[in-house]
């Protein structure tokens, strides 16, 4: 993937890069005869699976609802006194759905699917507002308007006038929200499942017999920002930390909301919060973006720990106490779950690709990545805490007093994006440590398009917004290393420099070690660039976008190089460099070509035989006019160079532009605004 011609957007959290990794160790598994992935299908988990019904059997029925303000689409929900008592019913009130940023969304209340009573016994009633009932909608099967089976024209004349776009609205809300929809997930999907869905236990088999002493573990608080949440996902997130943490360790679960814009997350949401033990809700007067809402809710906390979640997540059995119980061994240990998915088109549950830990790469962007093995050799067992370079940040513990005094949130980070790898960089150059616990598990829903929190209402583009805590990290982290993110980037978006200077002095108080150590020590795996280089990282086939070339001492077509499926895998035998030199090199020697047209690896770099161009895709060695290719079984091929040849194109992941790392106007230019 060329990261340098995609917003960075699209690169963070990536749920399709997950979904994909998932379903290659589903494959891998099955060859070897082993038992295929746990899914759990959200229609399995739905406590009556015939509400699956609804989206192929709507009817639009008359719901008359005195407790329904006129004034606004109030959202009423179950309280947590009904929910106790009916948890075992068959049906509950669901969530509302958002099709439009206009349109405030039906409530709990107005929406209800409800189990038909018919002589098939499953099909599906869906209830709609008494102001929306009596008109007509689209036919799923035929397109053309008609009545609803349940109203007369004798109801619609009751009806108060409506227009028929509000009910297509209501149907678009049904039957199209898809995965690119406002929430960046299916809100239909989820407002069909309950709001107590237990997720299966695939924790490791050892996990289940470790005990713990509830009374010497620390409490917790946890902290959930959301802003224009869709009401069903964030009702389960709640609910899921309740009916999944020992009351024991749970003192509080503290809401807070970026200001958002929807009416259901206001007063309805207020009153449901209410009713529900040690829940509490805090609300922000402006839009400010999930550093400094999380700040807020840290604030407000009174736990001796912090765990921050995003407000589309649900909690694994027993996700808690090996999170807290490694804090109470390890102060200054930042912890986090193994994150397993919840798909965003579906909302069915998928487990979690093992070995995998969170790091970056050079344009500060977070990626998953195999964990090196000499790492796993290294643990004293597989429960043991995986060290990991970077935290997804969806989900995170660290103790309470730690965390303020390691200097909370960069708050002048704007909204979302690169807080996560800031606050890696800090807590492990400035002496703490950052595990993942195998023994806690929390599922995340890992939206469309990557974004977790979204940048609705902002008047800055997010690509931009993101750039600038981008910034801010390398500026205050990456010391010398810096120029590699600059030269990523091609066009560089102003930032106020004062709030660095701000943070850098923070570095300095807390005695914070360089970035040279962290590259040593925390990602010795990862590559790093040369500052002679104009092409880095994976060269992608043009036409096989999931092969590689792949660096291979022992390839059996006589090569040095081989090509491989492009995973994260495969990091170091992926690094590739092109210079402003023409050397074509893997790490430090450089490729030529032997008599016989094969690739050899050698380390006298200064022979003029070794020169190479890559103009238009293609990698040429000047002396003999030959060009890299795959045939079509897949093998490297130095054959004649042909432009129309598509099987001799490449790409590298990066294209520098090492001018904006060395010049950086934006810098001085803003120093001399502040002036």
């Amino acid at each position: 993937m060329d990261y340098n011609n995609l917003s960075a957007i699209n690169k963070m959290e990536d749920a399709s890069f997950l979904i994909e990794k998932q379903n290659e160790a589903v494959k891998e598994e099955n060859k070897n005869g082993e038992k295929e992935k746990e899914i759990i299908d959200h229609q399995k988990i739905v406590e009556d699976p015939s509400k699956t019904a609804a989206l192929s059997k709507v009817q639009l029925t008359v719901q008359n609802d005195p407790k329904s303000p006129s004034d606004t689409n109030r959202e009423e929900g179950l309280t947590a006194k009904d929910e106790k008592e009916n948890k075992t019913r068959e049906k509950e009130e669901i969530g509302p759905s958002v099709v439009s940023n206009n349109q405030a969304p039906a409530t709990p209340s107005q929406i209800q699917v409800l189990k038909q009573n018919d002589t098939s016994n499953t099909s599906d009633v869906v209830k709609v507002p008494h102001s929306e009932v009596g008109k007509e909608n689209k036919s799923r099967e035929t397109g053309k308007l008609k009545m609803a089976p349940t109203d007369t024209a004798e109801t619609a004349a009751k009806v108060d006038d409506v227009k028929v776009s509000e009910v297509n609205a209501t149907w678009n809300r049904i039957t199209r929200m898809t995965s690119h929809g406002e929430y960046g997930f299916n809100a239909t999907a989820t407002d069909l499942l309950t709001l107590h869905r237990t997720l299966p236990d695939i924790r490791p088999e050892k996990c289940h017999s470790i005990k713990y002493d509830l009374s010497r573990l620390p409490r917790t608080s946890v902290v959930i920002p959301f802003f224009n949440e869709a009401w069903s996902t964030l009702l389960r997130t709640v609910h899921s930390v309740l009916d999944a943490t020992p009351p024991e360790l749970l003192l509080e679960v503290i809401l807070v909301d970026d200001n958002s814009t929807y009416d259901y997350l206001g007063a309805p949401l207020a009153d449901y919060v209410d009713e529900l033990e040690k829940v509490k809700l805090y609300r922000l007067e402006e839009r400010s973006g999930l550093m400094v809402a999380r700040q807020h809710g840290a604030s407000r906390a009174s736990g001796d720990v912090l765990f921050f979640l995003d407000s589309h997540s649900e909690m694994g059995t027993d996700w808690l106490q090996p999170l807290v119980a490694r804090i109470k061994e390890c102060r200054s240990c930042v912890v986090i779950p193994v994150m397993d998915l919840i798909k965003p088109h579906d909302f069915e549950f998928m487990r979690a690709v093992p070995d995998f830990r969170g790091t970056f790469d050079w344009d500060m962007t977070f990626r998953w990545r195999k964990i090196p093995i000499d790492v796993l050799k290294n643990r004293e067992g597989e429960l043991s805490p995986i060290p990991t370079p970077t935290m997804v940040g969806c989900a995170h513990g660290i103790d309470r007093k730690y965390f303020w005094e390691l200097g909370a949130y960069d708050t002048t980070m704007e909204i979302w994006g690169a807080e996560n790898i800031e606050h890696s960089f800090r807590i492990w150059m400035c002496g703490g440590r950052l595990e993942t616990i195998p023994c806690s598990r929390v599922a995340h829903v890992f939206k469309h398009g990557g974004l977790t929190y979204t940048f609705k209402s902002v008047k800055t583009k997010s690509s931009a917004i993101i750039q600038k805590n981008q910034i801010k990290t390398v500026e205050l982290w990456l010391d010398e290393h810096r120029d590699i993110f600059y030269a990523t980037q091609w066009a560089i978006e102003p930032v106020n420099y004062t709030h660095i200077e701000q943070r850098q002095e923070l570095r300095k108080q807390l005695g914070c070690k360089p970035f040279s150590w962290y590259v040593e020590n925390i990602i010795p795996d990862t590559p790093v660039p040369l500052k002679s280089n104009l092409y880095f990282g994976q060269l992608i086939h043009h036409t096989k976008e999931d092969t590689c070339l792949s660096y291979d001492v022992i390839s059996r077509d006589g090569h040095v190089v081989s090509s491989t499926p492009c995973s994260d895998q495969y990091v170091a035998e992926h690094a590739f460099h092109f210079d402003a030199n023409g050397k074509f090199m893997f790490y430090a020697r450089c490729f030529n070509l032997t008599e016989n047209a094969t690739l050899n690896l050698t380390s006298e770099c200064n022979n003029t035989t070794n020169t190479w161009t890559f103009e238009n895709s293609m990698l040429k060695h000047l002396g003999t006019n030959r060009c890299l290719g795959l045939d079509s079984e897949g093998q490297v091929t130095m054959t004649l160079c042909a432009e129309s040849d598509a099987s001799q194109k490449w790409r590298f992941t990066y294209h520098f532009n090492w001018d904006i790392g060395k010049k950086k106007p934006w810098e001085e230019t803003l120093r001399e605004k502040e002036e």
